[in-house]
């Protein structure tokens, strides 16, 4: 693996690291000591009817069923929402002030009768500039605190979203203060690389015209609006929830397009179809699961909206482990972008399967699972940025080496003519700009034809192939070297009068002479060569011509020597 791919590897790698070791956001600090610093907390489903006054009196009709606060709890669906009891374990309430947090509530109004005064209702989308918010959580501030074990309510309103398992828990003011600056932090900068990401694949989308920058952007980019979303991020700390006017159903898109775009583009960076023919309608049938609740979730008919709700977490536990066995078997089959797309994607979909497995029951001490998720979606973005990158490197390459057969000669490996002619007038047109003398070296092999026809066409290529190397090994950066026909050579001195071509052109015979060709009973090969300079008014012909010339006037004195073309007028 090249340096810049190992470091780019433990870049990534560190990224992670410093993802994963950022305060648990999604974990409150510690309660007060004692048991009076924990709740003891049931839910009801209320009878129809009943009202906050009936509820607070303790005459609500209905069975309290008990659970854990620290735990995840998943409020039920119920026409007319969940009340929920909260009591002091320890039979009194800690002194005000303190506040009551609910972490991960999901979209959706929740209210509080407190021990005083009227009831408070908060919610993560709630765009009531005038009250107080908490960032990423439903929060109450408590100035007075019930008397003795008096209980609070709370009523988690009836929803068109799933919601999410929540856990409660009463903080005192610098523990609350702690809490949140740690999770605006986390958050900030998983959202941070998320977006940034997106907007670079969109440039790279742009400038390189590559589609898979551009399914690659839609996925982060809907998945990073999707956890801006789930979070309250864009509320709070944004405020930007005037700009969302039903989040329940941009939350559904999002989460939809982002599991569409992502299939879209494991299928075009894995070449799925290549790779995996028959299994490969599987990913297909995921991606129109999601385009379906995609589409529900904009047709403004509450049933066909429930649908699309529905159906989300199924198609996820469905889409997620489709898609990664159908990565693993194309890495199997020697796909390396599987490789890639398999380390970023293989934490979050885990996650996320979780996550959705959660609202079901299980694995309900995880609370560490949400901000989990969003700094694995941060890692995969790094690595799937990664597979773009070396993707492009290596089409970068394969273009650099079928640029390189075009302009090279494929026998003796220098310029053919046609990018050599190219490679001469432009040095030309420098020379005169900069007014810098220009050389040519007209070189021809002598008695190639016997060669060839005593020895065969095997020794002549050999004869081609050997000349060419030791004109490179000679001349190394100080010339252009060219194959101009059958045995006919071209070499460019840019920067050199007719006394320094001269010099070179006779390196070259010399060098040339000593070496003997294979096959030939070590008989040595000898050049004859024609040198001319740069006039004014010269054209690249011109040049050539006279080189031409003097490479003719070489042959006709006697071989193996040089000669230049007639002086400057």
């Amino acid at each position: 693996m090249p340096i810049q791919r190992r470091r780019a590897v433990r870049g990534l790698l560190l990224s992670l690291l410093m993802l994963l070791s950022l305060p648990a956001c999604g974990t409150p600090a510690p309660a007060p000591t004692g048991d009076c610093g924990k709740l003891q907390a049931a839910w009801l489903s209320p009878a129809p009817g009943q009202s906050p006054a009936t509820i607070r009196s303790g005459t609500a009709i209905g069975t309290l069923h008990a659970f854990d606060t620290r735990r995840l709890w998943q409020p039920p669906r119920n026409p007319d929402g969940v009340w929920v009891r909260l009591l002091p374990a320890c039979g009194r309430w800690l002194p005000a002030p303190r506040v009551l947090v609910i972490r991960t509530p999901g979209l959706g109004v929740i209210r509080l009768l407190p021990a005083q005064g009227p009831a408070m209702h908060d919610a993560l989308e709630d765009s009531d500039r005038g009250r107080w918010h908490a960032a990423g959580m439903v929060a109450f501030p408590l100035q007075v605190m019930p008397a003795g074990a008096d209980p609070l309510w709370l009523h988690f309103e009836p929803t068109r979203a799933l919601g999410s398992p929540v856990t409660l828990h009463l903080l005192d003011g610098p523990a609350f203060q702690r809490t949140q600056l740690r999770w605006v932090a986390y958050v900030s900068a998983a959202l941070a690389i998320l977006v940034g990401m997106a907007l670079t694949a969109l440039c790279f989308a742009v400038l390189l015209r590559d589609g898979a920058y551009l399914l690659y952007a839609g996925y982060v980019g809907s998945y990073a609006l999707l956890q801006a979303l789930a979070s309250g991020y864009l509320f709070q700390p944004l405020g930007l929830g005037w700009a969302v006017p039903d989040p329940v159903a941009l939350g559904r898109v999002a989460g939809a397009l982002s599991g569409l775009f992502s299939i879209l583009f494991a299928w075009r960076l894995i070449d799925l179809p290549r790779r995996m023919p028959r299994l490969a309608p599987l990913a297909l049938l995921a991606a129109a699961l999601f385009l379906l609740i995609a589409a529900c979730a904009v047709v403004p008919l509450h049933a066909v909206q429930a649908l699309a709700g529905h159906l989300q977490n199924p198609v996820v536990l469905f889409a997620g482990p489709t898609l990664l066995i159908l990565c693993l078997l194309a890495l199997l089959r020697g796909s390396r972008y599987a490789g890639f797309f398999l380390a970023g994607w293989l934490p979050l979909v885990l996650l996320t399967v979780i996550a959705s497995a959660q609202q079901f029951g299980v694995l309900r001490d995880w609370t560490w699972l949400d901000p989990a998720t969003l700094g694995a979606a941060a890692f995969e973005a790094l690595i799937l940025s990664a597979a773009l990158a070396d993707k492009t490197l290596a089409a970068r390459h394969e273009h650099r080496q079928l640029r390189l057969l075009a302009e090279t000669d494929a026998l003796t490996a220098v310029f053919n003519r046609r990018t050599l002619l190219d490679r001469l007038q432009s040095l030309m047109a420098e020379a005169v700009v900069a007014r810098q003398p220009l050389a040519l070296l007209f070189l021809d092999i002598d008695h190639f034809k016997a060669l060839n026809d005593r020895h065969g066409h095997r020794i002549g290529d050999d004869a081609l192939t050997a000349i060419a190397h030791t004109l490179r090994q000679i001349l190394r950066d100080d010339g252009i070297i060219g194959r101009y026909g059958g045995e006919e050579f071209l070499i460019v001195l840019p920067g050199r009068d007719g006394t320094q071509a001269q010099a070179i052109a006779e390196q070259l015979r010399l060098a040339i002479a000593a070496r003997g060709i294979g096959g030939t009973g070590s008989r040595s090969l000898t050049v004859s060569i024609g040198v001319a300079t740069r006039r004014d008014g010269d054209s690249a012909d011109t040049l050539i011509e006279r080189a031409d010339q003097a490479m003719y006037a070489a042959k006709a004195g006697g071989r193996n020597r040089i000669a230049t073309g007639a002086p400057t007028p």
